[in-house]
């Protein structure tokens, strides 16, 4: 083969490199662009459930404040009462997740705090006779079965 021909194979080569490479640059942009979009769905969701999370224990935090704010002392049935509607009441006016808290009759339970125990909430259930009730837990849930 003469100088010409060598030339042309090269020309002929480099335009065929060159439509190979641009659909491998096309191939690799789709992919990451896919992955690209499942980041930030992926971002959106566990910002939802970091979101959620926050929303709840500040809605649980203000129910449970509430409602010790009724207790006066060693907390009688009326005290307890009182505490457990204005619990109910605060829980309602907070949103989870764009929708007000609903809690169980159960989610509120009155006990005793004993710092530096552990656990440092006893429940009523589990108390001695005499023992002062002077605290309230108030437990949240955001699944399936919860009651809203």
């Amino acid at each position: 083969m003469n100088g010409a021909g060598v030339g042309e194979m090269t020309a002929k080569g480099a335009s065929w490199r060159g439509r190979y490479r641009g659909r491998q640059v096309l191939v690799l942009f789709a992919l990451g662009l896919i992955v690209l979009v499942l980041v930030c769905a992926l971002t959106t969701d566990v910002g939802k459930m970091v979101l959620s999370q926050a929303e709840l224990q500040n809605a649980v935090d203000a129910a449970a404040l509430a409602g010790a704010s009724q207790l006066q002392g060693f907390a009688e049935t009326e005290e307890k009462a009182a505490g457990r509607q204005e619990a109910l009441l605060l829980a309602g006016a907070n949103s989870v997740a764009r929708e007000p808290l609903t809690l169980a009759y159960e989610d509120i339970t009155f006990g005793r705090y004993l710092p530096g125990e552990d656990p440092a909430f006893r429940p009523e259930s589990e108390m001695g006779a005499g023992e002062i009730v002077d605290s309230i837990r108030v437990r949240g849930r955001r699944t399936e079965d919860a009651p809203d």
